[in-house]
């Protein structure tokens, strides 16, 4: 390929678009998240049959802190972009460059750019209640 056929592929490419499906699965996978972190422990703790099993098997306090930690997680970073994201709205001055803008909207501006982060608590997350769930079930299987 040369230079103006990856310019062409570029401007072919719809970003609004692609934000918007990033937006959408963003809050399905966190509304499931919170789901399941929730709803499943619920779900363990008023089946008598399930509560009581758990409860003998001596793992009722561990199963439960890693679901309660998992939606921590999606709490905590649902709250730390919130708040990100409401710095760099009001407080950006578009008039400046981002050298020029206040020290706190840099930092919100850099932070914004680590999408690792997200995906290291939603990784986190998923491997929390993968544990969880798999301990649920390994009491069931014994």
């Amino acid at each position: 390929m040369n230079e103006n056929e990856d310019s062409d592929i570029e401007d072919d490419v719809d970003h609004d678009s692609h934000l918007r499906a990033y937006e959408e699965y963003s809050k399905t996978v966190k509304g499931w998240f919170i789901a399941y972190g929730v709803g499943a422990p619920v779900l363990f703790l008023t089946q008598d049959n399930i509560s009581k099993a758990i409860i003998k098997s001596g793992e009722g306090k561990c199963i439960v802190s890693l679901f309660l930690v998992g939606v921590v997680l999606q709490v905590f970073i649902a709250l730390v972009n919130k708040w990100n994201n409401w710095h760099i709205h009001f407080a950006y001055n578009n008039e400046k460059k981002l050298e020029e803008q206040t020290k706190l909207v840099q930092f919100c501006c850099l932070l914004s750019q680590q999408s690792w982060i997200d995906i290291c608590i939603d990784v986190l997350t998923f491997v929390l209640f993968i544990w969880a769930s798999t301990k649920v079930f390994l009491i069931f299987a014994i």
